[in-house]
Formats: structure tokens, sequence, C-alpha cells
């Protein structure tokens, strides 16, 4: 299953990709999220761009009855190469779920 998301946005594309490639931005996700235990790695890219990795655990939002299937945390995995620019105004994240 493939998912896309768009977020229009009026801030400019250095803004938008100094807030999604910085390493406290992220780790301040995870810490929001209710992530129990999580790894942020941000490398430089070629051209310019980064890539990110963010490997997060998180409590399992399931009845009880059900935590005996997925146990007692959920690992999400977050793999972005580099971000591709539309516009100005138009940031377009590919995410693998």
């Amino acid at each position: 299953m493939k998912l896309r998301e768009e977020m229009p946005s009026t801030a400019s594309v250095e803004e938008i990709f100094a807030a999604h490639t910085d390493q406290a931005v992220r780790e301040e996700a995870c810490r929001r999220s209710g992530a129990t235990t999580w790894s942020v790695s941000i490398e430089a890219a070629d051209g310019g761009g980064v890539r990110i990795q963010v490997d997060r655990a998180l409590p399992p939002d399931v009845p009880d009855m059900y935590k005996k299937f997925v146990g007692e945390s959920i690992d999400v995995f977050f793999r972005k190469p580099e971000p591709r620019w539309i516009s100005q105004q138009l940031f377009i994240l590919r995410k693998e779920i």
C-alpha cells in the first residue's frame, strides 16, 4: 500500500527543509508521539539533500486482550530519502509504512 501526504505551507523551502532535517526536532517528535525508545539518524546526501532514519518503539494502543498478540511495543521504522521539492509552497514527503 502506498500513502501520500501533502502539506501545503507558506514557509520557505529552506525553512521547511531545516525543520524536517533538525535532529532535535525529530527527537522531540519521538517524545511527543509517546515512543518509549528511539534512534534518529540524519546524514548528508548528494546534491545537498539528506537521508533520514527514525526508528522508535511505541506502546500499542489496543485492548489488553490483544497485547499478547502484538506485545508490549510496536516498532515503527521511518526511512526518508532526499526530499523532493515541488515548489516554494508545497513539500512532499515519501513515507514507508
